[in-house]
């Protein structure tokens, strides 16, 4: 299936709520549906393996919310937050091509064990 993204100011329901922050004047949120929610639990899981580079200027929400992937961005530069946003939904895109892809039976059975 083809990758859907909804993008909204903010999200419908954040999983959990970011740390507490300095003020950040630039947000971004987005919601996207995987399919399954077993697959929105293993894309999260795959795009939380890496920190945000520049955690003092961007912080990064993601969680799974039933079958849809929502993530949340905080940031104190514009431009960091389009960087990281973009490098995000590149991933993002990856991960869900991989689920689509190899999110059968067998990639359950596999993760199962």
């Amino acid at each position: 299936s083809a990758l859907r993204l909804l993008f909204t100011s903010r999200a419908a329901r954040v999983c959990t709520p970011m740390p507490d922050a300095p003020a950040t004047p630039f947000e971004y949120s987005l919601r996207t549906h995987v399919g399954s929610a077993r697959g929105a639990q293993v894309v999260v899981r795959a795009l939380n393996v890496d920190a945000e580079l520049k955690p003092d200027i961007v912080q990064r929400d993601v969680c799974a919310d039933g079958e849809h992937v929502v993530g949340r961005f905080q940031a104190t530069e514009l431009r960091a937050l389009r960087a990281a946003v973009s490098a995000f939904i590149d991933l993002l895109a990856l991960a869900c091509n991989a689920v689509d892809q190899f999110g059968g039976e067998e990639a359950q059975a596999i993760a199962t064990n």
